[in-house]
């Protein structure tokens, strides 16, 4: 009997254990779409463009064109350490560091002075004066407004610096012949025409696919396998309480109340339960990505509340039975 109940105990331990990892992939795929991406959605466009042309006209054609929210990212394929960010929006804040760290807003691309955001480990043309970081390029400097939070699955790296590439700014008067130009928030349709105008390739990134391709994950399985950890939850819950049907008739405990509590197989489980679910919830975030704890929480009490309801009606269930049995029996 005792080998039994290790076993349920183990089994719910697993199931809890199945689930969290399961809402960790998922939450670190939406955080490798949202956060090493930059905010950008999936799909999104690359063009290599063969016109010459500057930053500043491709922009203003752009911005003319599209009334859509747009972000378009300039990377060099020669300097991996640099990449120049425009959107005509505000875009969704990133994981900072402490301090006063901002990610870049709507109106860091309309104005006349570049901004830049350092990632957790740039060091090359970082350069600090009167506790000020600026990023030296030349003979100019770009004040840093943010560093982004160390981030291992990044794509780019832990170490490019990202500047703002306004129509106003002097990054706008590059050359495109030079960047990979990556644009996102623009329909297919929009897309090729843009392609036509600065006569480039078009690449279409579908992150979300490519994610499971590399990871071999994929969204069906996904969803399988957390339902299965549900239910297989529910039916240890179950066996536990057929298991767990007779109160303890030796007392384990000195404590009066303690003693009298835990005589009661309902409360043993919720006890042992609450153990395993608090446990999950406090040492798996140390090995895992989370991007929402709370969401974490949330499952996992939802789990722990399936197994309760599961266990009181099967007690219940075997109450009335034997109460049944014992009115025929008279």
């Amino acid at each position: 009997m005792k080998f039994k109940k290790f076993i349920v105990i183990l089994v719910s331990l697993l199931c809890f254990i199945g689930l969290a990892v399961t809402l960790s992939i998922q939450q670190s795929q939406r955080a490798d779409q949202v956060l090493n991406n930059n905010g950008l959605s999936s799909p999104y466009y690359i063009l290599s463009p063969r016109k010459k042309m500057t930053i500043k006209h491709f922009l203003t054609y752009l911005d003319r064109q599209n009334d859509a929210h747009l972000q378009v990212h300039f990377k060099s394929p020669y300097d991996k350490r640099r990449i120049l960010i425009w959107a005509n929006y505000n875009l969704k804040s990133q994981p900072m560091s402490k301090g006063e760290s901002r990610y870049f807003s709507k109106s860091d691309f309309t104005g006349s002075i570049p901004f830049a955001v350092i990632s957790a480990q740039t060091h090359d043309n970082l350069v600090t004066s009167q506790n000020n970081k600026y990023i030296k390029e030349g003979r100019h400097y770009y004040s840093v407004i943010g560093e982004l939070k160390q981030n291992s699955e990044n794509p780019n790296g832990q170490t490019p610096y990202y500047l703002t590439a306004g129509i106003n700014q002097p990054t706008g008067l590059e050359n495109i012949k030079n960047f990979n130009i990556t644009i996102d928030g623009i329909n297919k349709k929009d897309v090729q025409q843009v392609a036509r105008f600065s006569k480039a390739t078009v690449k279409t990134v579908d992150y979300t696919k490519s994610y499971n391709r590399k990871h071999g994950i994929s969204p069906t399985k996904k969803f399988i396998f957390a339902t299965f950890c549900v239910i297989v939850a529910a039916v240890d819950a179950f066996i536990w309480a057929l298991l767990d049907s007779v109160p303890l008739r030796r007392n384990y405990f000195k404590n009066v109340v303690l003693a009298k509590l835990l005589r009661s197989s309902g409360m043993r489980f919720l006890l042992v339960d609450l153990v395993l679910f608090l446990l999950v919830y406090g040492v798996l975030p140390f090995m895992m990505f989370y991007s929402n704890h709370e969401q974490l929480f949330t499952l996992l009490l939802a789990v722990f509340a399936l197994q309760c309801f599961t266990f009181g009606m099967t007690m219940l269930f075997i109450k009335r039975r034997k109460d049944e049995n014992n009115a025929v029996t008279r």
